[in-house]
């Protein structure tokens, strides 16, 4: 990835078995991520999907990676194969002679960057090169699974086995961190999970991480208020990282986001990296943002969507999305985009129920996604205009979209965040937080107890 001085990059996930990709601005990057397979009972390797009663597999969907995690220790030990890998074994679509992937030099189209979790990526040894993943002009970054490892069930990942993995497949890797929050499945909301045990675990993983790393590594930094991020910061900076992670959850409130980010900046980082980003109320925020850094990257596997539900985002309003598949309510006859995947592809190849149809239409979402965080990395430095086209987009986005992060109060909500951003880089975050002290006092914040120095585990 090329990390100008005030540059930002959108990186697709591969952060579970999941598709991934996302959009950033130019002080920021995006990253896709990736979908997961399995080995069936015939040795065949197939897309991981949603597993049904007796353990019989519906061979219509796949599963993105955040999804397994709640579901089923079933999926635990799965073996870790990007869909879009899987689906090019031919090395062709159709006869056209492209590969569905984007790093490969028959690609259908190319971007420079890819987010892979270890948690499903460590069951391969040698993941770059089976996967054919270039070592010159690519850079792999390689995210821990501490999120996958809190949240299933028996999951394990050691630090030394981690390192061993990322030494050998990835140019750059975040440390193995234990998160403040696991999701509840049956409430469908994020819980607190006490803070100093996650602290306390994250360091001591470190620690050992460190000792054997052959490549840069970046911190990672949980906290939902001030309180919070200060004593995390405390212990964890007794580490010298490449640059820090922000792992707020959840990922797609913007105030939060932009809390992270003020706070990292007023910990005097250079270099951040926003985990997860989930939903397009909060690539503005940190389109916003990233001019404050010297560089910004953020992640994403929601392109994935499109091999998980067969969901397709419109490029002239990628708030909004039509269906492929069994929640499809028209039937189209032409697509209306011209990008890379639709120029070639017939919307009769969509509505097949097989793989690759799949992996066209999440393809097409990356696309889209790389779009739109290059149209915010844009007009951001036109103030002015950015802001009257967020006031329009958002009340376009309410009646155009089911998304979640596409309700009444929404907008506001954007425009506070990036206040907020303006109004502590002029005053300082404690002036700013006080004025905004409403948006972080929440229900869902696990309290800080007395700092403990000493591991929790020696």
């Amino acid at each position: 990835m090329n990390e100008d001085k005030g540059d930002a990059k959108f990186l697709p996930a591969s952060t579970t078995t999941c598709a991934g990709a996302f959009g950033t601005h130019p002080d920021m990057h995006y990253v896709p991520a990736m979908l997961g397979a399995i080995q069936n009972e015939h040795g065949t390797i197939v897309p991981v999907q949603l597993g049904q009663k007796n353990g019989i597999y519906d061979q219509t969907r796949f599963v993105p990676a955040t999804y397994i995690r709640w579901t089923s220790n079933t999926y635990a030990n799965s073996k870790f194969i990007p869909a879009d890998v899987l689906t090019s074994r031919s090395s062709q679509v159709e006869n056209t002679g492209f590969s569905v992937t984007w790093w490969q030099k028959n690609s259908m189209f190319h971007y420079d960057s890819m987010l892979v979790s270890a948690f499903y990526g460590k069951e391969i040894p040698n993941y770059r090169d089976k996967f054919n993943i270039p070592r010159k002009g690519f850079t792999l970054i390689g995210d821990s699974g501490g999120f996958q490892v809190a949240n299933v069930e028996g999951a394990k990942m050691e630090p030394e086995a981690l390192i061993r993995w990322y030494n050998e497949n990835v140019d750059k890797g975040f440390i193995l961190d234990t998160p403040i929050v696991k999701y509840n499945p049956i409430t469908r909301r994020s819980e607190p999970f006490d803070f100093n045990t996650a602290l306390n675990r994250t360091y001591r993983d470190t620690e050992i991480m460190m000792k054997m790393t052959e490549i840069p590594l970046y911190g990672i930094m949980h906290g939902h208020n001030k309180e919070q991020l200060n004593a995390w910061w405390k212990r964890m900076s007794d580490f010298h990282f490449d640059a820090w992670c922000g792992g707020a959850k959840p990922a797609s409130d913007p105030m939060l986001q932009a809390l992270m980010c003020m706070q990292l900046k007023e910990f005097d980082i250079k270099r951040v990296h926003i985990l997860g980003v989930s939903g397009f109320s909060v690539v503005p925020v940190l389109a916003y943002a990233s001019k404050y850094f010297d560089f910004l990257s953020y992640d994403s596997g929601s392109y994935g969507e499109g091999a998980m539900y067969k969901a397709y985002r419109f490029p002239q309003n990628p708030q909004a999305k039509t269906y492929f598949g069994r929640k499809a309510k028209v039937h189209l006859k032409t697509l209306p985009c011209d990008c890379e995947i639709c120029r070639w592809t017939e919307p009769e190849m969509l509505y097949k129920e097989d793989s690759l149809s799949g992996a066209l239409i999440s393809l097409h979402n990356l696309i889209i996604y790389i779009r739109y965080n290059q149209f915010m990395k844009s007009i951001v430095k036109d103030e002015e205009y950015f802001r009257q086209y967020l006031q329009g987009n958002f009340e376009a986005e309410i009646g155009a979209t089911n998304d979640s992060d596409s309700r009444k109060g929404m907008k506001p909500k954007v425009l506070e965040a990036i206040d907020f951003i303006e109004y502590t880089a002029q005053n300082g975050l404690d002036a700013g937080y006080q004025k905004y002290k409403r948006y972080f006092e929440t229900e869902d914040v696990a309290p800080v107890v007395a700092e403990q120095r000493g591991s929790l585990f020696d």
